[in-house]
């Protein structure tokens, strides 16, 4: 409902705030996950965080793998970690690495093909 979607917004930006007014770099976000209170509200939008894990979060909320984190790849990597993968996600996750596969095999192809690697 719209409701939920106000409130749900209201918590992403709450938890925004908990972090910086501007982008949020590592360190800044490594700091301030230490406080309960941040770790809380992570949780009531349903991203666990434990603590041995920061900077691949951190890595995951950056969406243009800049080092920095803006509030709206904030809010927009929190709507992707909520919640269980759908169907439809992990269909184009299984697509995209198949991709990946065969553009790998390609290239060990041609490396051999022009003796790269060859010591």
């Amino acid at each position: 409902t719209i409701e939920s979607r106000k409130q749900w917004l209201e918590e992403v930006k709450s938890l925004w705030n908990s972090f910086s007014k501007n982008d949020l770099d590592l360190n800044t976000f490594k700091d301030r996950i230490q406080d309960v209170r941040v770790q809380a509200l992570f949780r009531r939008l349903g991203v666990e965080v434990e603590v041995e894990h920061i900077p691949g979060l951190f890595n995951l909320l950056d969406l243009k793998g800049t080092g920095f984190v803006t509030v709206d790849e904030f809010a927009m990597a929190i709507q992707m970690l909520h919640g269980h993968a759908k169907n439809i996600d992990m269909a184009r996750l299984r697509v995209a690495v198949m991709s990946i596969m065969d553009q790998l095999k390609e290239l060990t192809a041609l490396c051999k093909d022009q003796n790269i690697g060859d010591g």
